[in-house]
């Protein structure tokens, strides 16, 4: 396993996502809809 927390698993498909959406401006909104997104693509 890489380092980090052994009880979060990041596959390429999150991280490309997270990429792509995430931003500092995010409103709360869309930040629960990309936690979502994130909680799918983890099933």
């Amino acid at each position: 396993m890489a380092a980090g927390d052994a009880q979060r698993a990041w596959f390429p498909e999150m991280m490309a996502e997270l990429k792509n959406i995430w931003s500092p401006q995010l409103s709360w909104e869309e930040c629960a809809a990309l936690c979502q997104k994130m909680t799918v693509l983890r099933e």
